[in-house]
């Protein structure tokens, strides 16, 4: 958890491919991002913290970012936002994934608002701006808000989200890092879909993939 005058992080790892789920609150207002499995884990979490849940938003389509969607929305009620070019992940037939990874998928086939570069998600005191950094896959969008960032698969710690999946491309996802997230600040706080929380310095510095 990262606490703030204004904003509070919470990141509850779930599934089997530990997928962070980020539960992010200002002033009793809350988004739910990438619920991917063991919703039973977000729920209790939701209820201990006692918010009210303004959206669900999927960072991109992949299955295990994906998979808790209508176990949320369920309790919630609240709509489920993802980027319209990763709609056609919702409507996919993942039998042969959940067989190989045991991922229950329980997803809408639908979604109730499409988020697209440049858009805002406003929850309490806080307005986050979307970023579409498609490369993982093309639907893929980070969250920015002043020195935070929220970025699902494009960029983790020392390393960069997959290409070689289905609709992933090296120099599209290579491009997204450059033009869209070394742009930030350099003390921008970076949270991953996956692994320990990092910075845009950091990865200037000792991302392997991509550096400065």
């Amino acid at each position: 958890m990262t606490e703030g005058k204004r904003l509070n992080i919470y990141s509850i790892v779930v599934g089997p491919l530990a997928t962070n789920c980020y539960i992010i609150e200002s002033a009793g207002e809350a988004i739910v991002i990438d619920p991917g499995g063991e919703p039973e884990k977000i729920i209790e979490k939701l209820k201990s913290l006692s918010l009210k849940v303004k959206m669900i938003i999927n960072t991109h389509g992949h299955i295990d970012h994906i998979s808790a969607n209508n176990d949320i929305i369920g309790f919630t009620s609240a709509p489920l936002a993802i980027h319209p070019d990763d709609l056609s992940f919702l409507t996919y037939d993942w039998k042969k994934e959940t067989a190989e990874l045991g991922i229950r998928v329980n997803s809408p086939r639908e979604a109730d608002i499409y988020l697209t570069d440049g858009d805002k998600v406003k929850i309490g005191n806080v307005e986050f701006n979307v970023i579409h950094t498609p490369g993982h896959s093309p639907g893929c969008i980070c969250l920015h808000t002043e020195k935070t960032l929220i970025c699902g698969d494009t960029l983790f710690y020392e390393g960069v989200g997959r290409w070689d999946l289905p609709r992933g491309d090296y120099e599209t996802l290579i491009n997204s890092i450059r033009t869209k997230i070394y742009t930030l600040p350099d003390d921008t706080d970076v949270y991953p879909g996956h692994g320990p929380s990092t910075s845009i310095s950091h990865e200037k510095k000792h991302n392997p993939f991509i550096r400065a």
